[in-house]
């Protein structure tokens, strides 16, 4: 914890991409005005996606995308510690697997809370009543020559024309379709019929649902966005005029919105911290800022459960949605530590670009063996895939059998590791230099010698060769049992 002193506000950092920012401020100043607590509320601008970690702020609102980030950079406060006493375990208050996604390993390997979920939200195909809601992800694209959607054709999509944006709808559709290949090829589709003008659009005045305005009026045969997009095309009663259904189905991932303490807020603030951390999370607060009093609802998905079923008995949209998000297959949307990076690495990498698009795999292969993630595997480790190993006399098949071979390792050296230090490719293979390092300290032998408690740091050159999937297919190395070997003391027990 922070030691600086407490002679100055409570600084919050609300999340921005709402419908009207100023609504969730007032609400919140409202409310702490009626807890009676001596200290101010000072409100801190912050993008979560586009900037640096807020280290003036002690509350913030952020993306579960970047958690594991922010645990491993030991920004943020766990919940299961005085003055929150909140446990890990799912509570009864949220959608479940968006409390459970507010949860990850500190670096003792213990599962812990660090936020509780405000919203959440997952992308949304909209159609006309009567027009077509294609049940597939195979959009039509525009004709030659045109830039944006007419009146009728071509896809509204969401979008702010940055890399950020298209970097984490890559990375979502790859999680979704299970490669980087098939996430690539959808994206791909979107640019032909979204049309690069339309795509690239971002108004003066920063309104992120211009495009459901134009959707209303009649541009575009389909538009996708969030739920919160709904409530322009609602307007004027309009609702029973557009369907719906999630872009993708059964096991996509929500995008959550968590809100934290951050590890930098003081320890005479923690109280103030724990005070507005229930404010912002709470049935009553939800409830005025999502579906403020005589105005339309905002169509913004609550991280509560009670809201929610409060929202879908007055609407039938809200139903639909809860609907949605009651499936047991959903999941929170994550990703590993150095998140921002790997989005803009996905961001480069489009189907046209099959050098950047293995790159990117790569990025996250690293993640996945230093895990030994085995979800992950299978996204970037093609079925079909057979590895020659010298711990097996016949080859090893896909992602299972490639991470056979790191859960062995993990046996002799509990804490091997392998960062990434360099990498050549062309369009099929990746030539990547390795540090692996690790302490024998296991209870397998390797190699025929007894654990022994020493270090090795050793360089490792392989080679993958990437199918048409964009999937690795194989994997050759070049060099690197030798110096493992000569680390843990194989070269002295030859010469004895």
């Amino acid at each position: 914890m922070a030691a600086e002193s407490a002679q100055r506000p409570l600084r919050v950092a609300l999340y921005p991409y709402v419908p009207d920012i100023g609504v969730f401020k007032d609400a919140l100043t409202n409310t702490w005005g009626r807890t009676g607590r001596t200290e101010d509320i000072e409100f801190v601008s912050w993008d979560c996606y586009n900037d640096d970690f807020p280290t003036n702020a002690d509350v913030i609102v952020s993306e579960c995308g970047f958690l594991d980030s922010y645990v491993a950079e030991k920004r943020l406060c766990p919940l299961d510690a005085p003055p929150f006493g909140l446990s890990g375990v799912d509570s009864g208050d949220f959608i479940r697997f968006a409390h459970e996604g507010c949860c990850a390993q500190d670096d003792g390997g213990k599962v812990r809370l660090f936020g509780l979920p405000q919203m959440i939200c997952t992308y949304y195909l909209f159609g006309r009543k009567g027009g077509p809601l294609p049940e597939g992800l195979d959009f039509k694209p525009l004709a030659d020559g045109e830039t944006k959607p007419g009146k009728g054709t071509g896809l509204l999509f969401y979008a702010t024309g940055d890399d950020m944006t298209f970097g984490i709808i890559r990375l979502y559709l790859d999680r979704v379709l299970g490669g980087a290949a098939r996430g690539g090829a959808v994206l791909k589709k979107i640019l032909a019929a979204g049309g690069k003008e339309q795509l690239a659009f971002y108004p003066d005045d920063g309104d992120g649902f211009v495009r459901a305005d134009w959707f209303r009026d009649g541009t575009g045969a389909n538009y996708v966005d969030y739920s919160e997009a709904f409530t322009r095309l609602a307007a004027d009663g309009r609702g029973g005029d557009f369907t719906y259904r999630r872009l993708v189905g059964f096991g996509a991932p929500y995008f959550v919105n968590p809100v934290s303490v951050t590890a930098t807020c003081p320890e005479d603030l923690l109280p103030a911290a724990a005070e507005c951390l229930r404010i912002l999370t709470s049935r009553e607060y939800l409830s005025a800022v999502l579906w403020p009093e005589g105005k339309i609802p905002a169509y913004v998905l609550p991280g509560r459960l009670d809201v929610f079923q409060d929202f879908a008995k007055r609407d039938a949209a809200y139903a639909d949605f809860l609907r949605d998000a009651s499936l047991p297959g959903n999941v929170t949307w994550r990703l590993p530590a150095g998140a921002k990076s790997i989005i803009l690495e996905a961001a480069k990498a489009s189907a046209e670009d099959p050098i950047a698009r293995n790159k990117a795999a790569m990025r996250r292969f690293e993640t996945c063996i230093n895990e030994n993630n085995l979800a992950l595997g299978r996204e970037l480790i093609s079925e079909k895939a057979a590895f020659a190993t010298p711990v097996s006399p016949e080859p090893l098949h896909g992602a299972e059998g490639y991470l056979s071979v790191v859960s062995l390792m993990r046996a002799s050296f509990p804490d091997v590791h392998w960062k990434l230090e360099d990498m050549v490719a062309d369009e099929k293979t990746v030539a990547v230099r390795w540090t692996c390092s690790g302490t024998f300290t296991g209870k397998a032998p390797f190699a025929g010698i007894e654990p022994n408690g020493r270090k090795f740091s050793t360089s490792v050159m392989n080679f993958y060769v990437f199918d048409d999937d964009g999937k690795i297919i194989d994997d050759i190395a070049a060099t690197g049992m030798l110096g493992i070997l000569q680390g843990i003391g194989a070269g002295e027990k030859t010469a004895k």
